[in-house]
């Protein structure tokens, strides 16, 4: 009779300590402190009263259906899942987050790890700001598995949630991984600076024409897109951007770096590219830029479905005149 007691109570309570028992299992591996792990598989997602579903992955819930019906962009949920460590897992563990739309708050054991950006529920959290993306936490002796809670709240971006599988390593794997991605961003978005600089100079001395002052207009928007991509560098030198400024410069980054190189393109090839092309590629950067500036960031977001199309468009565009010039 004690061990069907027993019994009972293990299954009342473990729901109670690790969500619904949807866990990511690693416990089949031997802990490697080179390696890097990929939070991917079973996660539990609940949206307001709507209830909780199982999900595949960390991904932004707009891919979610409940109850068969599609979830809005705006919003608040929450992500769930038990991580079962390898075997021999350190105690001192790190998990690094590249993309999450766009406020959230990562609790580890029900004790908040990290959080950034303001929650749509206006809960106010203790600590300052993770900007970094990399969250630094201990295992208890002799722990098996940890709980991971994310609450994630979205009122700007057209897509909200998850955006990326979060990673998980020992302190020193992940903040080198960070470190190396600063330095190989940084490198490159050095490089294009300096040739964004070496043409603007050969323009305003007129030793080249106006296709330099294009492709340095070009260079140096990437450079930029570098700097808030990736390990998201601009957060080093101007910690007090928000995640919403963030988002719009990178996608005004684009908005003015595809359209400079396509006019660029078309100074250098004139014979091949007429006129339209490079007016086509005019008002295509006016639009963009409009957008950028004047729209709220649900539009601005959307607004990249028609940059791709654009660049579609022209990619098939070119195809088609260089095909035009070889006859």
């Amino acid at each position: 009779m004690n061990k069907v007691i027993l019994y009972v109570l293990i299954l009342l309570i473990s729901p109670c300590c690790f969500g619904d028992g949807t866990a990511i299992n690693l416990s089949q591996d031997e802990f490697d402190s080179r390696k890097i792990y990929t939070l991917q598989g079973e996660w539990t997602f609940t949206w307001g009263s709507q209830g909780a579903i199982a999900v595949k992955n960390f991904l932004p819930w707009t891919k979610y259906k409940i109850n068969g019906k599609e979830l809005p962009a705006f919003g608040m949920g929450n992500y769930q899942t038990t991580i079962v460590l390898p075997k021999n897992a350190p105690r001192k563990l790190a998990i690094q987050i590249a993309r999450i739309k766009t406020a959230y708050a990562l609790y580890i054991d029900g004790q908040l790890a990290a959080h950034r950006g303001a929650l749509k529920n206006n809960q106010q959290l203790d600590g300052s700001e993770n900007k970094s993306g990399v969250i630094e936490f201990d295992v208890p002796q002799n722990a098996t598995s940890f709980h991971i809670s994310i609450d994630v709240s979205n009122n700007s971006y057209y897509r909200g949630g998850g955006d990326q599988p979060l990673l998980l390593a020992s302190i020193e794997k992940i903040n080198s991984k960070r470190n190396l991605g600063i330095v190989e961003n940084s490198f490159i978005a050095g490089g294009l600076f300096i040739m964004g600089l070496y043409h603007i100079l050969m323009w305003s001395t007129k030793i080249s024409n106006s296709a330099s002052l294009f492709f340095s207009v070009f260079s140096t928007a990437y450079s930029f897109r570098l700097l808030l991509t990736g390990e998201k560098i601009l957060y080093i030198y101007l910690p007090f951007l928000s995640e919403e400024i963030m988002l719009r410069l990178e996608i005004a980054s684009a908005f003015i770096a595809i359209p400079m190189m396509h006019i660029f393109i078309s100074r250098v090839f004139p014979n091949e590219f007429n006129k339209r092309f490079e007016f086509f590629s005019w008002c295509a950067f006016i639009v963009f830029i409009a957008i950028a500036v004047i729209l709220p960031l649900f539009y601005v977001a959307y607004a990249i479905k028609a940059l791709e199309a654009y660049v579609l468009f022209l990619k098939d565009l070119f195809e088609f005149l260089l095909q035009q010039g070889r006859h």
